[in-house]
């Protein structure tokens, strides 16, 4: 379900990027979706695509976590409950450090 959700909201994205592309690229300079919406729709628009970007960001991250869990399950098939979930408070601790990066060429 969140694999559907995470398609739809990158398809509606995407469908606002090129429609609103052709149409205002010439009167503003648009760097982001959140931009174009604002050029396209107004306020309104910028806050929804900024929202629905956030939405798609965090559904992408809670699949990657489940498939990381889904991995270690299968690797080590008698992990101990109390392991499994050192590993989602790890991943809890460092998901706002991977969140403050803007670019990995910062990290060199």
């Amino acid at each position: 379900m969140i694999l559907v959700l995470n398609g739809l909201f990158s398809f509606i994205s995407c469908h606002l990027l090129v429609a609103a592309r052709h149409r205002y690229a010439s009167g503003y300079e648009i760097r982001s979706y959140a931009d174009l919406a604002f050029a396209a729709t107004g306020s309104e628009g910028h806050l929804f695509t900024a929202a629905l970007l956030f939405t798609n960001q965090c559904m992408t991250l809670i699949a990657y976590i489940l498939f990381f869990l889904q991995q270690l399950d299968s690797i080590m098939p008698v992990v101990l409950n109390h392991a499994r979930a050192s590993v989602m408070v790890a991943l809890v601790f460092l998901l706002p450090v991977l969140l403050m990066l803007r670019s990995m060429k910062n990290m060199a």
